[in-house]
């Protein structure tokens, strides 16, 4: 019984060596080609310049806010005008007159 054993375990280790587990082509995990690096590399330049693009953009929105802020510039493109309280007090009585009507 004990040689039944060991011819089975020679016959598995015989099988198994004749069998190679994968085909090794030689370059273990290395991509075949370089194209897919030369891919990458370009996509991350791409990316690198709309960035750089984005980046002056959004400071130059922010240029423009800070400018209208403090320039006291409408959307429209008009200076704010300062109502006086008489101003005000005739606009309540105009509405409050306007509702009676």
């Amino acid at each position: 019984m004990v040689d039944n054993l060991k011819e089975r375990a020679d016959e598995m280790q015989e099988a198994t060596a004749e069998k190679p587990a994968a085909e090794d082509s030689g370059t273990g995990n290395q991509p075949k080609s370089s194209s897919l690096i030369a891919g990458a590399n370009a996509a991350a330049e791409r990316l690198e310049a709309a960035n750089a693009k984005m980046e002056r953009l959004v400071e130059r929105e922010e240029q423009i806010a800070a400018a209208r802020m403090l320039g006291g510039v409408t959307e429209a493109g008009k200076a704010p005008i300062a109502e006086t309280q008489e101003d005000k007090d005739k606009k309540v009585v105009e509405d409050m007159l306007s509702r009676f009507e």
